[in-house]
């Protein structure tokens, strides 16, 4: 009796757009579900082929903040708690100014001035199932 797994399906595509974190997150709800939630390898693996594939080379927001106390995930403002994965020194809030999460195309994390303009990446919920689910990289 073989019961197929309950797997969750992340898919990436471009859409034209770059704008501040807080422009992102706003975008994303509105449009999808939230800005995207990155929790193992097989995100990462995935992210990074459709980045090669459309040759993305930059750093795209993710849902990552920091409220003052600790990262959380915009997505259900979340507590980040197992698998991260921050570059080498980070995040280290550079001059107390950065407090918004960015993803590079080898799927490192670092914190940045929310500010900036960059692409970012939305996480899309498939209504028709719990579990399908499928990242959309906004980039100009």
């Amino acid at each position: 009796n073989n019961c197929p797994s309950l797997s969750v399906e992340r898919k990436y595509y471009l859409i034209q757009q770059k704008t501040a974190w807080l422009e992102a997150r706003t975008y994303c709800r509105a449009k999808y579900t939230d800005l995207a939630t990155v929790d193992g390898d097989e995100d990462m693996t995935k992210l990074q082929k459709e980045a090669e594939d459309h040759l993305f080379s930059s750093t795209a927001w993710i849902g990552l903040y920091n409220d003052i106390n600790s990262w959380h995930w915009s997505y259900e403002n979340m507590t980040l708690e197992g698998w991260t994965n921050w570059d080498k020194n980070q995040p280290d809030n550079h001059y107390g100014l950065e407090e918004c999460g960015v993803m590079s195309l080898q799927g490192l994390w670092s914190d940045e001035r929310c500010t900036g303009m960059k692409p970012f990446l939305c996480k899309v919920r498939d209504s028709s199932s719990s579990v399908a689910e499928q990242f959309v990289l906004v980039i100009l």
